[in-house]
């Protein structure tokens, strides 16, 4: 029924995704970017919008507030590594030398993980489900440190059941 935010890593990633999607989503949902507007335009038509599903950027991973059922699903279509281009993450790694990655990679990653999970429970009445679609969460050396930052305690992969948790 909507009331999801789709969130991106990647621009690439969201336009293809975005263009891809429209034909295959139930008529009754509507689709809501800000690829050719503002994000602050795309989260108010998100916010009075029934049954929309918004599929967004960094811009999304954190800062927005909405509670109720208006926002019940968050998928996050990939695990936010920082930039390593970025000139402060660069610089952050070089002084941690060979134990940038466990240092300064997977914290800032986590960190940007645990905002995208935050935007689904604002409140204590809030429930929804969280839809983690990279693979690293769950098959890589450092997928503890990502469960226990996000106080998982069962994972679900089966598609079925996935499918019957979200309805």
């Amino acid at each position: 029924k909507g009331n999801a935010f789709v969130l991106f890593t990647s621009r690439e990633d969201l336009e293809y995704v975005y263009g891809n999607i429209q034909d295959k989503l139930d008529p009754a949902i509507e689709a809501i970017t800000h690829l050719e507007g503002t994000a602050q335009n795309a989260f108010k038509r998100f916010s009075t919008t029934p049954n929309s599903a918004l599929f967004g950027m960094k811009s999304f991973w954190e800062g927005v507030d909405v509670s109720g059922d208006k926002l019940q699903l968050v998928i996050i279509t990939k695990l936010p590594f920082p930039n390593s281009k970025d000139p402060i993450i660069s610089a952050r790694s070089a002084a941690a030398g060979d134990r940038a990655f466990s240092d300064v990679i997977i914290p800032d990653m986590i960190s940007d993980l645990r905002q995208g999970v935050g935007r689904l429970i604002r409140s204590k009445t809030d429930r929804g489900v969280i839809a983690l679609l990279d693979s690293r969460a769950i098959t890589k050396s450092y997928k503890n440190i990502i469960l226990n930052s996000l106080g998982v305690t069962k994972v679900v992969t089966d598609k079925a059941r996935t499918i019957r948790n979200l309805e």
